[in-house]
């Protein structure tokens, strides 16, 4: 419950005492590279687990709906994503690590 939010997990628990603390750019946003990771674990280690599938499902459809509305409403790839609006962050046009996206989308781990 302190890592998730409806775009993706955090990157820092919200319990932490160094959320959303400096910058905010380590502290905060989601990023893609690590959820992609934790997809990956989940598919291939955890599926068999019930609570792991239904988490694996319900993570995997908020990235990409998440990043598919940003992308009709900005035409960007964003370096992270805001934990609490979903909104893109960082350097627009991120083609590099965001396009794990459509990994996740195909389920090619």
């Amino acid at each position: 419950e302190h890592l998730w939010s409806n775009f993706g997990i955090r990157s820092l628990s919200t319990k932490d005492p160094f959320f959303m603390q400096g910058d905010k750019y380590w502290t905060e946003p989601i990023w893609i590279p690590m959820n992609y990771l934790l997809l990956r674990g989940l598919k291939y280690y955890y599926l068999e687990n019930p609570n792991a599938s239904e988490f694996y499902t319900a993570l995997r459809e908020n990235i990409i709906k998440n990043t598919v509305k940003t992308w009709r409403e900005t035409h960007n790839f964003w370096e992270n994503y805001d934990s609490f609006t979903g909104e893109g962050k960082g350097f627009p046009s991120f083609t590099g690590w965001t396009t794990l996206v459509l990994l996740i989308f195909s389920e090619n781990y």
